[in-house]
């Protein structure tokens, strides 16, 4: 379908998780080194809102990838997406809806902001990774 562009980590079925998992912590740390001076310059403790909203969207990320590696393993490319995508989404979700109901929480605001952007950042990034991931899991058609 798609051949492998220069620059981009290929995805090969043999250490095709291991790569794209470290893709996706270089791609977060990237985000955090970015925003480091938008926490700091916050004040309080948002750095530590920061990492701890990256750190939550890491680990999404990192099940969403595990997920998705072993549906595509078994041929059941659609089912895995799925079930990644629901895992990816739950975490923050439920940190938001309990920051909702406890509003007596401090830093709040930026906590949600930074785990707004990082959701962001880790869904381009882990999308992008899973349909590389799938693409190369998946059987070729035999060639004429």
């Amino acid at each position: 379908m798609t051949q492998s562009s220069p620059g981009w980590p290929k995805c090969d079925a043999s250490r095709s998780l291991v790569s794209c998992a470290l893709f996706l912590v270089v791609v977060m740390a990237i985000f955090v080194a970015c925003c480091l001076p938008i926490a700091f310059w916050v004040g309080q403790s948002a750095w530590i809102a920061l990492l701890a909203a990256a750190m939550l969207c890491l680990f999404a990320g990192l099940a969403a990838l595990t997920i998705s590696y072993f549906f595509s393993s078994i041929g059941q490319s659609l089912a895995g997406m799925l079930l990644a995508m629901g895992c990816r989404l739950s975490p923050p979700l439920v940190v938001c809806l309990w920051l909702a109901l406890n509003q007596d929480q401090t830093n709040q605001n930026s906590f949600v902001g930074f785990l707004i952007g990082s959701y962001l950042v880790s869904l381009a990034a882990e999308t992008f990774l899973s349909v590389r991931m799938i693409d190369s899991l998946s059987p070729k058609p035999a060639a004429n």
